[in-house]
């Protein structure tokens, strides 16, 4: 089952939250109020997902959210897509949103992962995106027009064992979902470019999407710079962090 607890520290409100960047442990976590919850693989396989609404209840009275991602298993399009709207409002409320990786993440938990203002991801961690033949994102072109087919959700399954004349429709809810998880995949990096490939953590690091790594700490340092020239808005105004 997923765990949520109340994570409690003296430190400051303004110090880092984790200090380890490559394997952050919510051992190490040493922020004062916030809410952890963790997702294990198989909780986000069978899409259980009752601890995070848990959680992110309970955040709203809290510092914020950290939520911490561990085993195998992929959330399905649709959960993940309420999800990331229920963390984003969470976050126009002015509450801080952690999330840590200590596995690989399939598409849609990838998707997820990216709605922190602070992302941690182990040194083992990566991301993968799945994309089907029907996606606007796929290479693949068919030789003929999709065919109807009573069930869309089993075209994978079928399509994997090789019955290729079965072709799952875009208006299909659940395909629609898993392209709208593709579709704001593409804002944070090209999806065209990842087409059923494994997103080393490499590059998630030079896309700037790992906090305090690579391009974050570029603009990090960029950032803290321009606040400490006198006369600066952010030196004025002691502006929070960008996101």
């Amino acid at each position: 089952m997923s765990e949520v607890k109340r994570i409690r520290s003296k430190q400051g409100a303004d110090k880092p939250i984790l200090k380890c960047k490559s394997s952050p442990n919510p051992a190490e976590i040493r922020k004062q109020g916030y809410t952890l919850v963790v997702l294990q693989g198989k909780d986000r396989l069978e899409d259980t997902t009752d601890a995070l609404h848990a959680a992110l209840m309970s955040a709203r009275n809290a510092e914020g959210l950290i939520v911490d991602f561990r085993g195998e298993g992929v959330l399905g399009p649709f959960p993940v897509l309420e999800l990331c709207d229920r963390l984003q409002e969470l976050r126009a409320a002015g509450k801080q949103l952690v999330t840590v990786a200590h596995s690989w993440l399939g598409a849609p938990d990838l998707l997820l992962w990216l709605q922190g203002n602070e992302r941690f991801l182990t040194a083992s961690g990566y991301g993968h995106v799945r994309v089907p033949k029907w996606s606007k994102y796929s290479p693949h072109v068919l030789e003929k027009p999709p065919e109807e087919h009573l069930e869309a959700s089993w075209a994978e399954f079928l399509e994997a064992e090789g019955i290729t004349q079965v072709r799952p429709r875009l208006d299909d809810p659940r395909n629609y979902a898993y392209e709208q998880v593709l579709e704001r995949l593409n804002e944070f990096f090209p999806v065209h470019e990842y087409v059923n490939k494994v997103v080393p953590r490499k590059d998630l690091v030079d896309f700037g999407l790992i906090t305090g790594e690579g391009l974050d700490r570029e603009l990090l340092e960029d950032y803290t710079q321009a606040a400490q020239k006198p006369g600066s808005d952010a030196s004025t105004k002691r502006q929070s962090r960008p996101s």
